[in-house]
């Protein structure tokens, strides 16, 4: 993206929202847009740096003495294809990186993301001892209060999705239709786009449909 004209960057998600067959779906298009576009002037004005070698997902759980404090990391799907948590095992807490979002609706839009492995990671976390603390990549330190609302989200998106899904809704459709529950209406997400009609087409693939 830094090497991307931004304008290049933003056309097909612009185009959305001229092809948007219904005001709703023009709404959560046009707010993708704003969404994108910041995205876009934080990446650009981002200096990248690399770590010193790359970790293989094969060589881990991978234990670091850092003089003191040991950290455990590990890989799990998700968010992305290349997901890690690090537990501070001596302190009982884990950095979730962006396989938590606490109080926010996760971001669903990577190409490699995958909401039943995500689900299933979610559930490994839940499986930690009580009283461990998470770090999350978006929101609050939590416990396990955390990961339970994340699973709960995760629930509710899916069990609308399979509804529509079983009735026959097409995913063009479904994307637009899913309901917000008024127990999450007060948590923020970065777009509709980014997060819910992104999770509603990978859940249609993963069932195998159209």
């Amino acid at each position: 993206m830094q090497t991307t004209d931004k304008a290049a960057i933003l056309a097909p998600f612009e185009k959305r929202v001229q092809d948007a067959n219904s005001e709703v779906a023009k709404q959560h298009a046009q707010a993708c847009v704003g969404t994108v576009a910041g995205v876009v002037e934080i990446i650009k004005k981002t200096t990248l740096t690399l770590p010193n070698r790359a970790l293989d997902p094969a060589t881990l759980p991978l234990t670091v003495d850092l003089g003191g404090y040991t950290i455990v990391i590990e890989a799990f799907p998700g968010h992305s294809g290349t997901d890690l948590i690090v537990k501070v095992t001596e302190q009982n807490v884990v950095f979730t990186g962006d396989l938590l979002f606490n109080g926010s609706f996760p971001a669903t839009f990577d190409e490699q993301s995958t909401i039943s492995g995500w689900r299933n990671t979610l559930k490994t976390l839940a499986s930690f001892d009580k009283d461990t603390i998470f770090a999350p990549g978006h929101g609050q330190l939590c416990g396990q209060e955390g990961i339970a609302l994340a699973r709960n989200v995760f629930d509710d998106i899916v069990e609308q999705a399979e509804k529509m899904y079983q009735a026959g809704v097409p995913v063009s459709e479904a994307v637009d239709r899913y309901a917000i529950p008024e127990k999450f209406k007060s948590m923020p997400m970065w777009s509709w786009n980014f997060c819910i009609a992104t999770a509603i087409t990978k859940l249609y693939a993963e069932w195998g449909g159209k």
